[in-house]
């Protein structure tokens, strides 16, 4: 057998594939945006931009089998090759098919993470080309064929099932469309997913969603990928769920310390850092950029407003200077709480318990500082079911709550199987999806698009769900049956008891007269 010398093109080719293995552990993405660290009362602050190595944005299995098709290139190339013959034909088509391996995943990487800052997916795309059409060499038909085989792989592979194109993975169920699941391990920008935990809210941003919980913020992209827009670090631990309570605008507001909240902006360079303190109760950021707190020497049915867009620069100011918008609780209904209610510009809205279920209520400001309630939906008659109705429909228990831009309210309405989406319009009509829920919804929100959108637990784990156009998935519910009756009507003039003494004072238990002498 005669030996000779081995091609230094086939030899470049056989370097230029090792080039990208070797920056496997070097950032192969950059995140596009840097997230902002909100820590203690002061602005925000930028962070740090997210970076994956190779191995994480091709994956273990992938990067080692990349890493193996160079290893074994590069045996064949230096070992083999020079005696010419089949070994020769071997090794050009082993180079050429690592190559190509590697401009499958710069194409992979460049159309499902985006070209910002991708130097790793640029590196193995041009490495990999060249390495392809190096080994081809100056055959014509063998360069065509490196060629074609190139362009192939490059329009294949976003569209390719399971591959990073749009809408890849899409699932439906009915007319929700799901968006991303809800079980990433962290909170990173780039995670297929977003992570979970029970407190995490959706929360509307001016480009669409995002999910708030312990660790921070994060919106979420068409593919379902996350990017982080804020980090909590030092998130109170003696506030429950996510200290973030909401954005508006490019503001956002959250709990940063057990009596504080501090409003600040979603990007480094707005200075503002406005901190309210002695806060003993906030509710979530309302659709209007407003939200209801409680300072710690307010009665208990107080209710101040804070508009997040309203104060500029640094301040610090306690929470009895916030504007009052009521200080009285309502006369027939339960106390107000702060914290259970969802801030409108007119008002707001909350859930309240009743004798049979509950009922949805808007809350205003009366005469004389007193809270005024008006009840928009849930009667008392479980024999009602789900009507046209809203104030005679049955709801049998509390559900997360969304306003859409012309006044619509979204809400669930049933129980179990038998739940449903459903938007109370208003003038007072109730219209429902008819399609069952992909789960048990935990938030709803809905996005600037109109889209409404739900996390819910489904049986195979938690996910973040939309409904896109969602007048037209809406259907019309049946009138109130014959027999319903939500109100039942009062059989006597209502009775006010009048103390007129104080029995437990009396150890012998001597009954009072009516005159209340003993």
């Amino acid at each position: 057998m005669t030996i000779g010398r081995t091609p230094p093109a086939l030899l470049t080719a056989a370097a230029l594939v090792a080039v990208p293995a070797v920056t496997f552990p070097l950032p192969w993405w950059t995140a596009p945006r840097r997230p902002v660290v909100l820590t203690g009362t002061g602005p925000a602050v930028p962070g740090e931009a997210t970076r994956w190595s190779g191995w994480e944005v091709i994956g273990t299995a992938g990067a080692a089998l990349l890493v193996a098709l160079v290893v074994a290139a590069a045996a064949v190339v230096l070992l083999y090759a020079r005696r010419g013959g089949r070994w020769a034909v071997a090794a050009r088509v082993l180079v050429a098919v690592t190559g190509a391996a590697f401009v499958a995943a710069g194409v992979s990487v460049l159309a499902g993470w985006g070209s910002g800052a991708a130097l790793g997916a640029v590196i193995a795309l041009i490495a990999g080309t060249g390495a392809v059409l190096l080994a081809a060499g100056r055959t014509p038909r063998f360069l065509l064929g490196a060629l074609l085989a190139l362009v192939l792989i490059a329009v294949a592979v976003p569209v390719l099932p399971g591959g990073p194109g749009p809408g890849s993975g899409e699932r439906r169920a009915g007319p929700f469309v799901r968006i991303a699941e809800l079980d990433a391990p962290q909170l990173r920008t780039g995670t297929a997913g977003l992570p979970a935990s029970p407190e995490s809210r959706i929360v509307p941003l001016d480009a669409g969603v995002g999910i708030a919980n312990r660790a921070g913020l994060a919106g979420v992209d068409p593919r379902g990928r996350a990017e982080v827009l804020a980090l909590t670090p030092d998130a109170p631990p003696t506030t429950p769920g996510p200290s973030i309570l909401g954005v508006g605008g490019n503001r956002v507001a959250r709990w940063s310390g057990a009596e504080e909240v501090t409003v600040t902006g979603l990007d480094a360079t707005d200075p503002v850092a406005v901190t309210v303190h002695g806060v003993s109760a906030a509710s979530v950021v309302g659709p209007d950029g407003t939200m209801w707190l409680r300072s710690t020497g307010d009665p208990p049915g107080t209710a101040r407003v804070l508009d997040l867009s309203e104060r500029n620069g640094t301040q610090v100011a306690a929470g009895t200077f916030l504007p009052v918008v009521f200080i009285l609780g309502p006369v027939d209904s339960v106390p107000v709480d702060v914290a259970a209610v969802l801030p409108l510009r007119d008002g707001a809205l909350r859930f309240v318990p009743q004798a049979g279920g509950v009922r949805l209520e808007r809350i205003s400001s009366g005469p004389a500082a007193r809270a005024e309630v008006d009840v928009l939906a849930g009667g008392l008659d479980p024999s009602c079911g789900l009507t046209a109705s809203g104030p005679a429909t049955f709801l049998p228990h509390q559900s997360p709550l969304a306003v859409d831009a012309a006044g619509g309210i979204w809400f669930v309405a049933g129980d179990g199987a038998a739940a449903r989406l459903v938007r109370l319009d208003p003038s007072g009509a109730l219209r429902a999806v008819p399609s069952p829920l992909p789960g048990p919804v935990t938030s709803i929100a809905v996005a600037p698009s109109g889209d409404v959108v739900l996390a819910s637990l489904d049986p195979d784990g938690p996910a973040l769900w939309r409904l896109p156009a969602p007048d037209s998935a809406l259907g019309d519910l049946p009138a109130p049956p014959t027999g319903c009756v939500p109100s039942p009507a009062a059989v006597a003039r209502p009775v006010t008891l009048v103390p007129v003494a104080r029995a437990g004072r009396d150890s012998l238990g001597v009954p009072l007269g009516v005159d209340g002498r003993w």
